[in-house]
């Protein structure tokens, strides 16, 4: 099964001419210390929620406080550095998280916009399996396969949101439609009785979930990408191909 995505990424990927050239960069312009206070700053916030969720009555244990503690610290000292970075340095590191887009609101408002959508999709993901295997006590395969309704729609609704913002710029209605169908996706989730059977309309209501999630992320992902500057984009840090001075 594996090979069937295979041939369709070397299917999708894009002639030579449709691609941009790839810029070289020094080795002296990776951000070190913001990759550094990036990742000890998500992990450690995300491993003292994880550890108080998996064990309880320990949120006022030192495994939960103290990295949780030092996380902030590391969040704090990333946004200084930024700052820092922002005011002295700007053309001499690529940072991890520039500055001049917190200060861009459009772009600040699709971040916004993947963080508060994210929520409701990936805990539909994670909590939709447990429900199938401990409420209506089925096997982790059909747990698996119960969630293809939803994914499925995901697939369609990325396609339809990136044609919608091809020609017009519609990003604005788009995510309006989207979050209509969250919010009645997740609103009908929620009504879900505790019974043993398993209920088919939970893969109807799954569809909504998925619909509003596709059309948001393609098209929060288009619109990034538009407002963001060239530099500040994926394809101009091929770090794969940094050129050593």
């Amino acid at each position: 099964m594996g090979i069937i995505p295979l041939i369709l990424f070397i299917i999708a990927w894009p002639s030579p001419k449709l691609l941009r050239p790839a810029q070289l960069r020094p080795w002296k312009e990776l951000d070190i210390i913001g990759a550094t206070l990036i990742i000890a700053a998500s992990v450690l916030t995300v491993f003292s929620f994880q550890e108080a969720g998996l064990k309880p009555n320990s949120w006022k244990t030192a495994i939960f406080v103290a990295p949780l503690i030092i996380g902030c610290l590391g969040w704090a000292a990333l946004f200084g550095w930024e700052i820092l970075v922002d005011r002295f340095w700007e053309s001499r590191f690529a940072t991890m998280f520039p500055l001049r887009l917190m200060k861009h609101r459009v772009y600040m408002g699709h971040a916004v916009c993947t963080l508060l959508v994210g929520f409701p999709y990936f805990m539909a993901i994670y909590s939709l399996p447990l429900r199938v295997q401990v409420v209506n006590g089925k096997s982790q395969l059909i747990a698996g396969v119960s969630l293809l309704p939803m994914l499925g729609s995901v697939a369609i609704a990325s396609t339809v949101g990136g044609a919608m913002n091809s020609k017009k710029d519609r990003i604005c209605l788009t995510l309006v439609i989207g979050s209509v169908f969250m919010v009645i996706g997740t609103a009908c989730l929620s009504s879900l009785s505790n019974v043993v059977a398993l209920e088919p309309k939970m893969f109807g209501f799954q569809v909504f979930v998925g619909l509003g999630f596709g059309l948001m992320v393609s098209t929060v992902s288009l619109g990034a990408s538009l407002e963001c500057e060239k530099r500040d984009s994926s394809e101009s840090f091929p770090y794969l191909l940094i050129q050593s001075y």
